[in-house]
């Protein structure tokens, strides 16, 4: 299975979920925050995340096909099976 998760912060739910999946692309829009989670990664002996600066609208992810996403954002989330997200309900 490969993830996608927006607003992965210092990636406590990428380095939760990893050893459970093929495959996660932990997405932020502070290198910062990112720079603590390839850490956290590293130190807990997970490969298996590739850690991201983009925004939504810069993340170049069309040659990879994701089962699930995970969407943060302040004051919620989204958690969900990539069938279920309608091109037009993207944000803009």
């Amino acid at each position: 299975m490969n993830i996608l998760e927006f607003g992965c912060g210092t990636g406590a739910t990428a380095i939760y979920h990893a050893p459970h999946v093929q495959h996660i692309e932990a997405v932020d829009i502070s290198e910062n925050m990112l720079e603590i989670g390839r850490t956290k990664a590293r130190e807990a002996c997970i490969d298996n995340i590739i850690f991201t600066r983009a925004t939504l609208t810069e993340l170049n992810a069309e040659s990879t096909i994701f089962d699930e996403v995970l969407w943060w954002a302040e004051g919620g989330g989204y958690i969900g099976h990539t069938s279920q997200i309608e091109p037009s309900s993207a944000p803009t």
